[in-house]
């Protein structure tokens, strides 16, 4: 009985396990990463300073009005004084009417600046996907090199008991199983290293996801394809077609460049604002104004109205140093802006490039494997009819093995240059 309760617990521990582990597809990664990105939570704030920003601007237009009350009581009476209580309002509305355009230009810089709060928003998103599908083609890459060294162990058990088989029979000598022994440790090691790496690449992306790093968790290997055939490539190198094309793409696409160029605009609106302070200003005004003893005679009081033009002359240089800031933000603004399309210029030409070199990588390496396959039979055929040597064998096998995990490597590098290339060109739509 005890041995069946164990084995019932045993089970139970193992089906919670199993539930527990979570099997995220990289939609699910890409997801979670943008709900837990404390940048992306950020935004939300940096959005509604924006809209009470542009809020404020807006009212620039609307006329402003206050009104203040009053009361006071004396507490002798010297004169003999009818009212000894003293009661007064003043009501009063104040519109701008002209500022040299100021108030224009500040409504659609914090028009523009709203629209840059969006597109850095859509752009730090953009990021997170392309850092996010990195991190989960490298951890689909070490996977497939586990598996790819975890069958050649078993390939090469099996072997070892093949050249035990033939040592027992007196076919080989004791130097050919020691020699497979070695070799086979060898491999454990550096599948051991394999599943090392494995755990690293998914802690960094859990901590990218804003995960538990401890936390055991599963990816899903079929959120990536498994292969890619040469009328794929082909096909995706058509659709971006050359090198100047891209670059016309990237201007035209990123959203970083909208971002630069909208600061531009903005910096440039703020000179004008800026400017406007060499004009002179027209408000016009209306009140109510009353002061009595009395609040019965709360009717009895002055209404005004007033236009007031305010003509600067000398504002102790200030003006001109305000203006000169504006100047200095526009030409910091039109400088990185120019950097940035440098950048991009210098981006898309290296993911393009990168995108060539790998195409000839895994064209190599499919030569390459199936050149090391079509050896390594040979070599093995040889070895069973005894006209190879333990040492071709292992040769033969390391370098298939070799040609297997390159041919891996190349295939997710392809994967990762297509993916950034589309990011540096604005046509990111994972």
């Amino acid at each position: 009985m005890n041995k069946i309760f164990l084995c019932i617990a045993l089970l139970l521990s193992l089906s919670i396990n199993t539930f527990s582990q979570k099997t995220y597809t990289l939609k699910d990664c890409i997801n979670t990463a943008i709900t837990n990105n404390y940048d992306i939570l950020l935004t939300h704030y940096q959005k509604q300073t924006a809209n009470a920003k542009m809020k404020s601007a807006f009212g620039s237009y609307l006329p402003s009005v206050d009104v203040t009350a009053g009361y006071s009581r004396q507490l002798n009476n010297p004169n003999n004084s009818l009212y000894l209580n003293s009661y007064s309002m003043n009501a009063g509305a104040n519109m701008l009417i002209f500022d040299g355009f100021g108030r224009e230009a500040n409504y659609r810089i914090a028009d523009i600046n709203t629209n840059i709060v969006d597109l850095q928003t859509e752009y730090l998103i953009e990021k997170i996907k392309l850092d996010i599908y990195l991190k989960y083609a490298e951890i689909m890459r070490l996977e497939e090199i586990r598996k790819a060294k975890k069958e050649d162990i078993e390939v090469g058990k099996i072997e070892l008991e093949n050249l035990k088989a033939k040592y027992e029979a007196g076919i080989i000598p004791i130097n050919s199983i020691l020699s497979q022994e070695a070799e086979l440790g060898n491999k454990e090691v550096q599948l051991l290293q394999s599943e090392i790496d494995i755990n690293l690449a998914k802690q960094s992306l859990m901590i990218t996801l804003g995960l538990d790093p401890s936390v055991e968790t599963n990816f899903d290997t079929n959120s990536i394809p498994a292969n890619i055939s040469t009328q794929e490539i082909d096909k995706f190198r058509n659709q971006i077609g050359g090198l100047q094309n891209s670059i016309e793409q990237a201007f035209k696409n990123r959203i970083d460049y909208s971002t630069y160029t909208l600061n531009k605009e903005s910096a440039e609106l703020g000179k004008k604002a800026a400017n406007s302070a060499y004009f002179p200003t027209l408000s016009a005004s209306l009140g109510y104004n009353w002061s009595s003893g009395r609040i019965a005679d709360i009717d009895k009081g002055l209404f005004l109205f007033g236009l007031n033009l305010n003509v600067p002359i000398f504002k102790n240089f200030n003006i001109d140093l305000q203006a000169q800031q504006a100047e200095l933000y526009f030409q910091e603004a039109n400088t990185e802006l120019l950097k940035l399309e440098q950048g991009i210029r210098a981006e898309v030409q290296t993911a393009y490039f990168n995108l060539e070199a790998v195409e000839k990588a895994v064209a190599i390496s499919e030569k390459s494997i199936a050149a090391a396959r079509q050896n390594f039979d040979a070599v093995k055929e040889r070895m069973n009819l005894g006209s190879a040597t333990i040492t071709d064998y292992i040769t033969a096998n390391t370098q298939y093995i070799t040609a297997q995990t390159n041919s891996i490597s190349s295939y997710y590098l392809y994967l990762k240059a297509q993916q950034n290339l589309l990011f540096v060109i604005g046509n990111y739509d994972l």
